[in-house]
């Protein structure tokens, strides 16, 4: 058996991020070996999406060479018109806090455009930024403070979520009632070391579950930059989560 993080609501977000040049990224690859880059996107129904290149093609990505097949991602184009571009927005440029026995793993964001250098109208990423500019032109801001929450349950033998939970805790319970305790402060870790600014905020449902949700409440940012961040969330709780299981496991 093992833990699994299941998402209950998809917004999260809320850190200040950097400004990174081209020079900026390659330098960091190099210093903290960073093998592997995911260069991701979001499908028309909010579903990260992504393409993973090692970092000898660094460069060519950075340099808005990267190509996939649109084709393949629901929502997106025909087959006929497969051909699109990803253009990675280096601000987004993070190292995930966990590596793997070949090395570091980095995320970036990209925008989808077409062959003939103009965005791709159902990519999320520029529907958002348009809107945006929009409200900017009526004088308006459009500010957010979203909420990760999610749910720890057990997985089977082959690591499939179940409904299945040993917590008998109760809200605000204390191990060894609360055998969750571990994996939730290794996500909390994880996601301060991602940037993400952090407060506690008591769980909204009752017990056997309550033990086994976790809320975590970010600071309020404009929203293109939550978006920018949104994305790598989800995947944290539940790397985190199999990632206590390993090491349990292991001891």
């Amino acid at each position: 058996m093992g833990l699994l993080a299941v998402p209950w609501a998809n917004q999260q977000g809320g850190h200040i991020l950097s400004h990174y040049s081209k020079e900026d990224i390659f330098r960091i690859i190099e210093e903290k070996q960073v093998k592997f880059i995911r260069l991701q996107f979001t499908d028309i129904f909010g579903t990260l999406k992504n393409v993973a290149i090692t970092s000898s093609q660094a460069k060519k990505a950075l340099n808005n060479e990267c190509m996939f097949d649109g084709s393949s991602i629901e929502g997106f184009v025909r087959i006929e018109e497969s051909d699109m571009y990803l253009r990675p927005d280096l601000d987004t440029f993070q190292l995930y806090p966990w590596h793997t026995k070949h090395g570091h793993i980095a995320r970036i964001i990209c925008d989808v455009y077409k062959p003939d250098g103009t965005p791709f109208e159902g990519d999320p990423r520029y529907i958002l930024k348009k809107t945006v500019q929009q409200a900017h032109d009526m004088g308006f801001s459009f500010n957010v403070g979203p909420e990760c929450e999610f749910f720890l349950f057990n997985t089977d033998e082959y690591g499939h979520p179940t409904t299945i939970t040993y917590d008998t805790a109760g809200y605000f319970d204390l191990g060894p009632a609360d055998v969750g305790e571990l994996t939730r402060r290794e996500i909390c870790l994880n996601l301060e070391d991602m940037g993400f600014e952090m407060t506690s905020a008591p769980p909204l449902c009752p017990s056997p579950y309550s033990a086994r949700q976790v809320l975590v409440c970010t600071s309020i940012c404009p929203c293109l930059r939550t978006a920018r961040t949104a994305s790598a969330t989800p995947m944290v709780p539940e790397a985190s989560a199999r990632r206590r299981c390993s090491l349990s496991q292991a001891l």
